[in-house]
């Protein structure tokens, strides 16, 4: 940042650090929000294909996932929108992975209509990102919902495609679906996805 403060790769890799080796929300937000500036300022809000317009993609994904752990949900919609209007300038169309991630903060709003159209709206995509995060994103809006069967289902699901497909298995899918196991009372299922995400 001192030797280069006039880029945005600068402050993003500080507000990223900040965040994920640091856990301090508050001032990776406050970096990451001088990165899209310092990229706003030197590229426009429309960049064109030959600026490095993958500085302002990482920002603005960055910032929404510390905004979501700030459980600053209006924000985190906000910075989404953004993401969203720069994705289909870029590429001519929406990004269906991203639509399913407003699922969380409008859920957590507690618009839960909006949220179920947003996954009803992505929910017949097979590629990687959207999938996961489609049945990842359900399974938790019928947690917080109360609907555990439905919750349960989602999560099993989840967790079969990723191994029938040879996707990336992360932690959090299997703990999402022991969660769910349990709550349905399959408390040995519980244990064995809670085994396989430690």
């Amino acid at each position: 940042v001192d030797k280069y403060p006039d880029r945005p790769g600068s402050y993003y890799y500080l507000g990223y650090s900040l965040h994920h080796s640091e856990g301090d929300l508050p001032r990776a937000r406050f970096y990451l929000e001088k990165s899209i500036k310092v990229f706003h300022d030197k590229y426009t809000k429309r960049p064109r294909k030959t600026d490095p317009w993958g500085w302002l993609d990482h920002a603005l994904l960055e910032l929404e996932q510390v905004l979501a752990e700030m459980d600053l949900y209006e924000e985190q919609i906000k910075i989404l929108d953004d993401y969203n209007d720069l994705l289909t300038y870029e590429f001519g169309r929406p990004v269906p992975m991203l639509q399913a991630i407003y699922a969380w903060p409008l859920m957590k709003l507690g618009r839960e209509k909006e949220a179920r159209d947003r996954l009803n709206a992505v929910k017949a995509y097979t590629d990687e990102p959207t999938r996961t995060t489609y049945l990842n994103s359900k399974g938790a809006l019928e947690m917080e919902t109360d609907h555990p069967k439905a919750c349960y289902e989602a999560f099993e699901e989840l967790v079969q495609t990723v191994r029938s497909r040879g996707w990336r298995m992360t932690c959090t899918y299997l703990r999402n679906a022991g969660e769910a196991a349990a709550t349905v009372g399959k408390f040995d299922e519980a244990e064995k996805q809670y085994l396989g995400a430690t």
